[in-house]
């Protein structure tokens, strides 16, 4: 493995250590809070920009970033044992997965309560067809010229034309 590698390799594995035992030598509870959270987020954000850097430095090193993100949460949920390097500090870990997951679902209700739902469309029913009037019976065409005589009385109207027998 090239020292790249290890080096990539090393930052994730820092990742792990943050969140799961924290920074031992944080000058702060707030910083140590901090690197917790931000471990938190680079590790199990779904999108966003620490998901983008988490799947940039896993592809380098020939991880798979969602099976890196699975484990981790897998981890957090209680699913999959920890190892027993990480000790007490599973329990800050997964107190603050739970925030996090809480926090979530809180701001996913708040967007979907003030979504607008469109008013119902009515539906359309077609209306009936208006009744025809009845055919009025007629003696006689309307156009005489188009229809071929029939009496011998309507001869002098087709004069000259001759009709086949």
């Amino acid at each position: 493995m090239t020292p790249e590698k290890r080096l990539l390799q090393a930052i994730i594995g820092q990742a792990v250590t943050d969140l799961f035992i924290g920074k031992p030598h944080a000058s702060t509870d707030e910083e140590s809070s901090l690197a917790r959270r931000e471990a938190l987020y680079f590790l199990t954000d779904a999108t966003g920009g620490w998901a983008r850097r988490r799947a940039e430095l896993c592809l380098l090193i020939d991880y798979d970033p969602d099976q890196v993100r699975r484990s981790i949460i897998a981890i957090l949920d209680g699913t999959t044992l920890p190892p027993a390097s990480i000790g007490k500090g599973i329990g800050l870990a997964r107190d603050l997965w739970a925030e996090q997951i809480a926090r979530e679902k809180a701001a996913h209700e708040a967007r979907t309560r003030n979504r607008r739902c469109p008013a119902p469309t009515p539906i359309l029913v077609p209306r009936a067809p208006a009744p025809s009037k009845p055919i009025r019976p007629r003696l006689k065409p309307a156009k005489p010229w188009m229809m071929p005589p029939r009496d011998p009385e309507d001869d002098w109207l087709y004069l000259g034309i001759e009709i086949p027998a």
